[in-house]
């Protein structure tokens, strides 16, 4: 197939679980088929230098990168005939997919969700940090770009029942993070607490200064000797003043994390509000590392609780469960095995890899159905049309 993906950034592994899961998709596709990846405008951040070895990686997955060009993405879909758009992120889709459709009207439409920003919103909205109209902005955008999509991409279990069976979107398709095992090494390790993950993203920031203000100091009461590790890019002054607090060391963003997943006791999650499938615990699981996390941490994995992973909300429980693992150095690489294997499970690049085929095998039978029908084209302009009339009155609401 030929393929055109469309994002407005360029994927880096090593800032964020969600960029690993979109270079793994990548890599996927472009072992089998005709890919073009392209940015549809310039964005500022974009500086060449600073992602010259992130576009080298692309391109040597064999995949065509086109230059940064802000009349470039029309241009191409004018030119070149594609049999899939691939656009990640909902409001990605929203920008760019109607100018796909009016120049590609026989290509299979897929909108990779990454995770349902509206059900994390509604979480966050439980907190009280955003207001309930804000939620319902978010959701009436969201949906109106899957139902006008072919195909949906949801990445966990949770987002992808809440699409198919309560949203009533059509031909969902359930693509997990991609993240191969690593054998565990070390049988008895250092009382070492382990965090990761980019702070540019809110929910982890929450995680943290919950964590650290309402669960840290049960532990570090009855365990003097442990440590906590706050690992990952972009943390604001918020989360490097955590610092300040006896046994929390905050790295910032560091080359690799294998050397921490590799000799930590523990993998903590607190999340209290998100969405999809959590990196941050796919990859301590996948180090055979045992994961405590909250409800919303635990999404996507179906995990048993108290086997392969423990699974708290309350502060007191959560503790508990930490200190548990920390005095029990066999309970702990008990529980390491079992959610590694739960792990490879569900997120091993070969079951997701058969996943991807399963998709496209749709996507092709769409696409047949596409191009055998006379009125295609036109079926798609009621559709888009309908979308547009949906703005339309949403913006009169607003």
């Amino acid at each position: 197939m030929k393929i055109l993906i469309i994002s407005e950034n360029i994927p880096k592994p090593d800032f964020s679980s969600g960029d690993k899961r979109f270079l793994g998709i990548l890599k996927i596709l472009a072992s089998k088929h005709d890919v073009t990846f392209c940015i549809p405008n310039h964005q500022p951040w974009l500086i060449p230098q600073e992602n010259k070895k992130y576009i080298d990686h692309i391109e040597s997955l064999n995949v065509k990168f086109l230059p940064y060009n802000n009349s470039l993405y029309e241009k191409t879909i004018v030119e070149e005939s594609y049999d899939l758009g691939f656009f990640e992120f909902f409001w990605i889709a929203e920008k760019y997919m109607i100018p796909f459709i009016k120049h590609q009207p026989g290509a299979v439409v897929i909108v990779d969700s990454v995770d349902l920003h509206f059900a994390r919103e509604e979480t966050q909205h439980k907190l009280g940090q955003i207001s309930r109209r804000k939620v319902s902005h978010t959701k009436r955008r969201e949906l109106s770009v899957y139902h006008l999509a072919d195909i949906t991409i949801a990445v966990s279990n949770q987002d992808y029942n809440r699409l198919a069976e309560k949203e009533n979107v059509g031909n969902v398709s359930l693509i997990a993070n991609i993240v191969p095992g690593v054998e565990r090494t070390t049988w008895k390790r250092d009382p070492n607490l382990l965090f990761i993950g980019c702070y540019a993203w809110p929910p982890n920031v929450d995680g943290m200064l919950w964590f650290t203000a309402e669960i840290w100091p049960l532990i570090h009461e009855k365990r003097k000797d442990a440590k906590l590790l706050i690992v990952g890019s972009l943390p604001p002054d918020e989360i490097k003043n955590l610092s300040n607090i006896e046994g929390i060391q905050v790295t910032g963003r560091v080359p690799e994390t294998e050397p921490y997943l590799a000799s930590a006791s523990v993998s903590i999650a607190p999340l209290r509000y998100g969405g999809g499938m959590k990196g941050k615990v796919n990859e301590a699981l996948a180090y055979g590392l045992p994961v405590v996390s909250t409800s919303i941490g635990a999404q996507g994995f179906e995990a048993k609780d108290g086997e392969e992973m423990f699974i708290a909300d309350h502060p007191g429980e959560f503790a508990g469960a930490v200190l548990k693992l920390l005095n029990d150095s066999g309970l702990q690489y008990k529980m390491g095995l079992a959610g590694q294997k739960l792990n490879e499970k569900i997120c091993s690049p070969e079951v997701i890899e058969k996943t991807i085929d399963d998709m496209l095998d749709k996507s092709n039978s769409l696409q047949k159905q596409l191009k055998s029908r006379k009125r295609a084209k036109f079926i798609r302009k009621v559709k888009i049309n309908n979308v547009l009339q949906k703005y339309y009155w949403r913006f009169l609401g607003d």
